[in-house]
């Protein structure tokens, strides 16, 4: 018969399994972080004459995969804003450098999307 010490040790040990567990994927990432991100992209973007006098802004979503060397294959525009605005943008973030997806230490290629807005 299990006491009440000994299912709060299981318990525990179980606790601690799973938070490991959890911490053995990472999710690819860009250089830096989602902030430097940002900062980079706020940094870089030259908004197009013709989308400033147009008044056109919104928010362009961008799909692509990175691969186990961190390369980005299969970048799509998923959310387009305009032409010139998407261009835009997949300029942009084809500077960006990318670490790959982790599991158990060996890297993976993982989809992702980044939003970028245009204001």
């Amino acid at each position: 018969m299990l006491t009440t010490k000994n299912m709060l040790a299981i318990l525990l040990l179980l606790a601690i399994a799973a938070s490991s567990y959890s911490q053995e994927y990472f999710h690819a990432e860009n250089y830096g972080g989602k902030q430097q991100l940002k900062d980079f992209i706020k940094q870089e973007l030259v908004y197009p004459q013709t989308a400033l006098d147009d008044k056109i802004e919104g928010t362009v979503v961008l799909a692509f995969r990175v691969n186990q060397d961190g390369s980005i294959t299969n970048l799509k525009v998923k959310n387009s804003v305009n032409p010139e605005l998407d261009a835009e943008a997949i300029r942009v973030f084809n500077y960006v450098l990318w670490d790959p997806a982790i599991y158990r230490g060996m890297k993976l290629e993982e989809d992702g999307n980044v939003e970028i807005s245009l204001k």
